[in-house]
């Protein structure tokens, strides 16, 4: 729709100022397409999808939101992608809920799967050449890299997104990670940063010979997993997500209900309207008994409050 079918449909609900209004995510588009700079083409297209600006409770949020139905309905366009990931990105997908979602919602890039050995890695399998049979697309199923050995207890296997993010590099420059909002040693901000000046130091020397300037992408890293699964579910039927996802690390045929895991998935699912088998129903105590204030960055406070937020919702 174009700035003035923004303005008339607008009009039909709503009064003068907020039609107005309406119009101002086209100028955004107008600029991207008139000022070829890369920062300029970012911003602009995050302050036309600006998801910020529609959750406002005034006139600005309004429009924003009336002009973002609009677009959907119209013209299918996707407002999840925040970032402007290059066309040549590789996506980690892992056969859970956030890769595939993101997969989808950044229309369906080249992804790589890292078949380990890990426990799980059967039903992730599964889930995998199911998602290739039924919506096509290129995913390498890499299997070079052998970790299962090396699987801690809690299925934690130290340094994996590190060696994740090494290899992906030999597939793309730009690598997507499926980073939703949470905190952990190996999956953060910091933490890219850290690995992407890595990278490239390791690779500068003459001897050497390769280009390493690494960039690591994370459009969703502001969405709590309910907010993705809505995201998803506004678009695309619900069974998707029950018949080509897997979440728990117990290996099971059915969600064993008790690893943080299955936590998470079962408040995204269950704030959505969503029912799933678990062997055991998930319990919050099991999530707590998992934390530890060793773990607590004050930078991170707003996240948290969003994932407190999340949990809250369900309805126990």
């Amino acid at each position: 729709m174009n700035a003035v079918q923004h303005y008339r449909s607008t009009r039909k609900t709503s009064g003068f100022l907020i039609s107005l209004l309406s119009i101002l995510p086209d100028i955004f588009v107008v600029l991207r397409k008139t000022i070829p700079i890369r920062r300029v083409s970012k911003f602009c297209l995050e302050m036309h999808h600006s998801r910020k600006i529609r959750s406002w409770n005034n006139i600005f949020g309004r429009a924003w939101t009336e002009h973002a139905k609009q677009d959907i309905s119209s013209h299918d366009l996707d407002y999840s992608a925040y970032e402007i990931t290059p066309k040549d990105s590789v996506l980690l997908i892992s056969g859970g809920l956030d890769s595939f979602i993101q997969w989808r919602l950044l229309n369906q890039p080249r992804a790589v799967y890292f078949a380990i050995g890990h426990r799980y890695q059967e039903r992730e399998l599964e889930k995998i050449n199911a998602i290739k049979k039924r919506f096509g697309g290129e995913i390498i199923i890499e299997d070079r890299l052998k970790l299962g050995d090396y699987e801690m207890d809690n299925a934690y296997i130290p340094f994996r997104n590190l060696l994740f993010i090494t290899l992906a590099s030999f597939h793309s420059q730009n690598i997507i990670l499926c980073q939703i909002a949470e905190w952990s040693p190996d999956k953060n901000k910091n933490f890219y940063k850290k690995t992407m000046k890595l990278l490239k130091d390791a690779g500068t020397g003459q001897f050497q010979e390769i280009s390493s300037d690494i960039k690591i992408w994370t459009p969703f890293q502001d969405y709590t997993k309910t907010e993705l699964v809505r995201e998803y579910c506004q678009r695309w039927s619900t069974e998707d997500l029950t018949n080509y996802t897997v979440s728990c690390y117990s290996g099971n045929q059915v969600n064993c209900g008790k690893c943080t895991a299955c936590f998470s998935r079962w408040v995204a699912m269950t704030n959505n309207e969503i029912q799933e088998k678990y062997l055991e129903v998930p319990r919050l105590e099991n999530f707590r008994s998992k934390l530890s204030l060793k773990d607590f960055r004050i930078g991170q406070l707003g996240m948290y409050i969003k994932r407190w937020l999340e949990i809250r919702q369900v309805r126990y």
